[in-house]
């Protein structure tokens, strides 16, 4: 007699290869095509810091969630971010607001503070 009970390895892998999720125990991940309006764009802060994190509208102006990495006093990051203007601002030790001295554009957020723009092509 032939049990209908299945086996649970096989419906993760199943699982993992219908949703491509990052699921424990799943390896690799299904090629999708990369999107046309998704750009690599790399953000750099010079200067002396204890931490550097970056806030725009792409990240909800949160403070933490993109922070930059050190190396020989030049801070950066890599993100991937969609086509189009993208305004932000540096957080330097965790309350500095400032703007990004190499910005080609800077626009007045209506709070008293100035942001740096971007227009990622």
């Amino acid at each position: 007699m032939r049990s209908s009970h299945r086996h649970p390895r096989k419906i993760l892998i199943s699982l993992c290869l219908m949703a491509a999720l990052s699921i424990p125990g799943c390896t690799g991940h299904l090629a999708s095509k990369p999107d046309p309006n998704i750009r690599k764009v790399v953000f750099y802060f010079e200067g002396q810091a204890q931490t550097v994190c970056l806030t725009g509208d792409f990240n909800q102006w949160t403070h933490d969630t993109h922070c930059l990495k050190a190396r020989r006093g030049r801070w950066s990051i890599q993100l991937k971010l969609p086509r189009g203007p993208l305004h932000y601002a540096f957080i330097v030790d965790g309350r500095h607001w400032v703007m990004d001295p190499k910005a080609l554009y800077v626009e007045n957020d209506g709070f008293g503070k100035q942001n740096s723009v971007i227009v990622v092509e």
